[in-house]
């Protein structure tokens, strides 16, 4: 038994060294050909690989973190542009503030608020001779008192330059047609208590107290304590001089407010009401 099994598998082996030694030697260079191939498609499919984690981190991974990086300035851009526009809401809020302050402050100083009350009764002697009977705000230099309440204003020091050097120009150029025009109405307040002594018409009536004034003189019934009619005429020539008085005030408190709605060379943002 065991000699046949020797003799076969020699037999088997001898077929092969034969069927190898009888195999056409354009196979084999075929075959070594195929491994080659099979290498070279492992090689490609590995480099391939690597192309794709190559292009992966190199390309798609900056991609998103550019875009990533897009996203959070575009909201860093919108938070900026909200601050901006608060601060400049606050801004134009100050100037508004500092602008009624000075229109409230100058207003009060250089239209004659401020000043003391007077004497009712004018002093005809004086006014026949065509002077002024009482010492009056209107003596006073419009243009020097508007430009010293510019300097002592400390809110409009706090405006940028630009807005400052606008407020100023606008206050100095209507403080120069105020005191363009404050000479003549000195001068209608001087010449009114003799106009009104020739011409009566040009009277206005004693108003309210001047006419509680008169009611008082007129209860006494004496003319040694209280003469009614001379009385009534220099209360009635005082109330024509208040009344010049107040329609020049109310030109500078009127040319003051329009500062409110000046036309800013800066663009801030007006406040909201």
């Amino acid at each position: 038994m065991n000699r046949f099994v020797r003799n076969r598998l020699q037999r088997i082996q001898d077929e092969t060294r034969s069927t190898a030694a009888a195999k056409p030697p354009d196979v084999d260079r075929w075959s070594r050909f195929d491994k080659w191939f099979v290498r070279l498609s492992h090689i490609a499919q590995v480099g391939l690989f690597s192309v794709t984690v190559f292009g992966l981190y190199f390309t798609v991974i900056p991609l998103y973190q550019k875009a990533a990086l897009e996203e959070q300035i575009a909201k860093r851009e919108s938070e900026l542009h909200a601050a901006e526009l608060a601060i400049k809401r606050t801004y134009a809020g100050l100037r508004d503030y500092a602008v009624r302050e000075f229109v409230f402050g100058a207003g009060a100083q250089c239209s004659g608020l401020m000043e003391p009350p007077k004497s009712l009764r004018p002093d005809l002697t004086e006014a026949t001779a065509g002077e002024s009977p009482k010492a009056s705000w209107l003596t006073r230099d419009v243009r020097a008192c508007l430009d010293h309440q510019l300097r002592q204003s400390r809110s409009l020091s706090e405006l940028n330059a630009i807005d400052r050097s606008f407020m100023e120009a606008r206050v100095r150029a209507l403080a120069a047609r105020l005191e363009g025009e404050r000479p003549a109405v000195v001068k209608r307040l001087q010449l009114f208590p003799k106009q009104a002594l020739a011409d009566r018409t040009l009277l206005p009536p004693p108003g309210e107290f001047g006419a509680a004034a008169i009611d008082i003189c007129h209860r006494l019934d004496d003319p040694t304590r209280c003469n009614q009619p001379k009385l009534e005429l220099e209360l009635r020539i005082s109330e024509g001089q208040r009344r010049i008085e107040m329609d020049f005030a109310d030109r500078v408190r009127s040319e003051l407010l329009s500062l409110r709605s000046m036309d800013w060379q800066t663009n801030e943002v007006a406040p909201s009401h």
